[in-house]
């Protein structure tokens, strides 16, 4: 089992060396692999962080998008850049590696050892445009306001030892995007 535990905390002073803007961020997170013999195993981040103070976006949390057909495992996939914003958030980004767990009850597929993955990605945040009133937003950039923002994902790895393929699923906040179902690589050695 693998656990890693960061925290970050910066604190910006107006008129101290030039500084701008009085604001406090936290940033936390927790990062764990967990064996689950002989399912495979999991890992999980979750992230959490909240800014106080009046502070223009670039100050805020900008969440992680990707408009490329390359996965990206510290990214929300379907996500556009700049899409969301937060001044208080929350994520989760599981994902379960079965390890042929299923695959190798074929013979076919238990010659080339490909590797089942599922995963989900789920985002809650807030963003109070009254207390960031410094600058405007960028056009298409909003705060998260219902429920969490999701993405599903499922796919096979260990393709030819290089290459994983990922269908992933934008299940809400789908009004004025471009896709909800992508189908996305990547390359990566896995032992």
């Amino acid at each position: 089992m693998l656990t890693s535990f960061e925290i970050s905390f910066s604190k910006g002073f107006k008129g101290f060396l030039g500084g701008n803007f009085n604001y406090t961020k936290l940033n936390v997170s927790l990062y764990n692999k967990m064996l689950l013999y002989p399912i495979g195993f999991s890992t999980y981040l979750i992230q959490a962080g909240k800014i106080w103070g009046d502070v223009p976006y670039p100050f805020l949390k900008v969440h992680e998008g990707n408009e490329t057909y390359a996965f990206d495992t510290n990214a929300f996939n379907l996500m556009n850049y700049q899409e969301f914003i937060s001044d208080a958030y929350i994520s989760l980004f599981y994902e379960h590696h079965f390890q042929g767990f299923f695959l190798n009850k074929i013979p076919v597929f238990r010659k080339l050892k490909w590797r089942e993955i599922a995963g989900v990605r789920l985002l809650k945040g807030s963003f109070d445009e009254e207390k960031h009133s410094s600058i405007l937003l960028p056009e298409g950039m909003k705060g998260l306001s219902r429920m969490p923002y999701t993405e599903f994902s499922a796919g096979i790895e260990n393709i030819l030892k290089v290459l994983r393929v990922d269908a992933v699923w934008r299940f809400n906040y789908n009004e004025n995007i471009k896709q909800r179902l992508g189908l996305l690589f990547s390359l990566q050695i896995t032992l």
